[in-house]
């Protein structure tokens, strides 16, 4: 039998001798210390019989507000008006189906959802707000729920919200599941085990790379993107430029960086020139440090190019490959030549000297390409006619250049009244310290005398 025992008056409860059920004749206002032991329970309003709407402690709850087998209990002002709803502390109300709101100022308006905490709302269907200030779960957030935290603004379903999560222990990603995949299954290669990562490491990448570096979970795909395997590099020696003509031993060096590599299975040392051939080989353990090599001398008799590089065999992580240098290159070539000649006082254009074989042996031998803009240092006097001598498959020079006040034209005819340098003179000259012989060069000589310190010519 259902028991109701009530510490007040003016509460008649009677049988229906018809349901079996306990029939109050008037809204009660209060009830404490009490059992009570719902089955059915009616009130009688007004001559009509309808489903009970307790309120138990508290006040100011008005029956008529609320909702069909809605319970509101303590506190003060609270508002259960959704069917089947409670609503419990300061001003709380639970305004759709299955809805309950506890705390203060707490709205609970989406079905089945739960809110409590301090001025709080549920808008979206069975989700709730566990404690914290002043958030919120918009209507598209269904499912969802806010773990305390303030002014947090829920809009994505199936999803919860904070702001800090403290485990005081460890936390087993074998115990966590994403769906139906377990935690530790993204982010380790272990669902046993918990997940570790070494984030105090220097990341190896410069920038933000858009790359898809690729991995089959978390750990692996921070390890791709921020700790890539560096494999191994080489370099070897820098060019040089020898003059033709010179014998000259090349050594060409090893240098190999190994990075992360732990694995040089060979390392070898080619002659490009020669159809790439193996001139000398390093085995392990020297295939892993520095080395060199002096390959056979070369004497070129004409301007030319030799080449020489260096590989190695690597693992490169498990997947093993051949790494090789930057091509070593010496270049054999002509210098080009430059130089004063003093007029003895002459008048401009007089006493001008002659293109020939004893212009080149007096003047200034510079090794190095002449292709394009070269830089003189003449230091000539206003008595000097100033010269200087390409090979004849060099670019013809057109422009001569001191300051943005002081160039002018190369080319036209000799003349003291012409162009500061005329058309050059074709001569066949011979090396001055006679390590080659017959090489044409084009050699332009001032129209007239000049001082200057130094002058730049240009192609164009």
């Amino acid at each position: 039998m259902s028991v109701i025992q009530f510490d007040f008056e003016d509460i008649e409860p009677r049988h229906d001798p018809n349901e079996g059920r306990v029939i109050i004749n008037r809204n009660f206002d209060r009830i404490s210390g009490f059992t009570i032991s719902f089955g059915s329970v009616f009130v009688q309003d007004s001559g009509s019989t309808k489903d009970i709407r307790p309120r138990v402690g508290g006040g100011r709850t008005a029956v008529a507000n609320l909702g069909d087998h809605a319970f509101a209990a303590g506190g003060y002002n609270n508002i259960p008006s959704g069917d089947r709803s409670f609503s419990s502390g300061f001003s709380t109300s639970a305004t759709s189906s299955y809805s309950t709101s506890f705390g203060s100022y707490n709205l609970a308006s989406g079905i089945s959802s739960l809110v409590s905490g301090e001025n709080n709302i549920t808008e979206s269907e069975r989700s709730a707000i566990l404690g914290g200030i002043n958030n919120i779960l918009l209507p598209s957030a269904s499912r969802s729920i806010i773990l305390g935290g303030e002014n947090i603004i829920g809009t994505e379903p199936d999803t919860v919200y904070g702001i800090n999560f403290n485990a005081s222990g460890d936390i087993s990603a074998s115990t966590i599941y994403s769906g139906g995949t377990n935690l530790g299954d993204l982010l380790s290669n272990s669902s046993s085990a918990n997940t570790s990562f070494n984030g105090n490491r220097t990341v190896k990448r410069n920038g933000v790379p858009n790359i898809n570096v690729g991995g089959d979970n978390v750990v692996d795909w921070l390890n791709n993107y921020f700790f890539p395997f560096l494999s191994a590099s080489l370099s070897t020696s820098s060019n040089q430029t020898i003059e033709v003509g010179v014998s000259f031993t090349p050594t060409i060096q090893y240098n190999i960086n190994l990075n992360d590599e732990t694995i040089v299975n060979q390392g070898r040392f080619i002659n490009v020139t020669n159809g790439n051939s193996v001139i000398n080989i390093l085995n392990p353990p020297n295939a892993s440090n520095n080395s060199s090599y002096n390959d056979l001398p070369i004497n070129p008799i004409s301007a030319s190019s030799f080449k020489w590089k260096v590989e190695a065999d690597v693992d490169n992580d498990g997947n093993p490959e051949t790494i090789e240098s930057n091509d070593y290159t010496v270049n054999a070539i002509y210098p080009w030549f430059y130089g004063t000649f003093s007029s003895g006082g002459a008048v401009p254009g007089s006493n001008r000297p002659s293109a020939n074989q004893s212009l080149i042996d007096s003047g200034t031998k510079v090794l190095a390409g002449s292709n394009g803009s070269l830089n003189a240092s003449f230091n000539s006097t206003a008595d000097d006619y100033l010269w200087f001598a390409i090979p004849s498959t060099s670019n013809s020079k057109n422009v001569w250049y001191e300051t943005a006040l002081n160039n002018g034209s190369i080319g036209g005819v000799v003349d003291p009244g012409g162009n500061l340098f005329p058309d050059f003179d074709l001569v066949s000259i011979d090396s001055p310290s006679s390590i080659w012989i017959g090489v044409e060069y084009k050699i332009y000589i001032s129209n007239f005398q000049s001082g200057t310190s130094s002058l730049q010519l240009r192609n164009n």
